[in-house]
């Protein structure tokens, strides 16, 4: 199944606007070719943030609630 993929950027614990504008860029092209939208969600209050996407217009949200997660380190998110 295909789907359309946000990555949803935080900061301190809060998501970036930037990152909300992306996932409405994402909803318009997962409307336009009929697939869901999923957003990810990786950080500290990453649960909070989840909650937040599904009202910018997530249909799914895939998260990792992890404090060692905080800010973009190319180890841990590879692994």
């Amino acid at each position: 199944m295909s789907a359309v993929y946000v990555w949803i950027e935080t900061f301190k614990g809060k998501a970036l606007n930037s990152s909300w504008e992306a996932l409405g860029a994402g909803k318009t092209i997962a409307t336009a070719t009929n697939v869901p939208l999923t957003a990810l969600v990786f950080g500290e209050n990453a649960s909070a943030i989840a909650a937040e996407a599904g009202t910018h217009g997530a249909d799914k949200v895939l998260v990792c609630d992890d404090a060692t997660l905080n800010g973009f380190r190319l180890e841990p998110y590879a692994a």
